[in-house]
């Protein structure tokens, strides 16, 4: 998860994240916009670019590290 919110420029909101549970990669398919503004990810741009990374990407990426 840190890895992927450095990617888009969002660390800042990692221990947001972390200290509310969402921790992991496969934790980003439940997240919704209500979520990520109830951790403390105000600007609706940020909460934007988190729901909107790519699916797919995620998939990748949860796979790949278990393999």
């Amino acid at each position: 998860m840190k890895e992927m919110l450095k990617r888009i420029g969002l660390e800042q909101y990692f221990s947001n994240l972390e200290d509310n549970g969402f921790d992991e990669l496969d934790f980003l398919e439940d997240l919704t916009d209500q979520n990520l503004f109830d951790v403390g990810v105000l600007p609706q741009d940020h909460r934007a670019k988190v729901c909107s990374f790519p699916l797919a990407v995620i998939h990748f990426v949860i796979n790949k590290c278990m393999y």
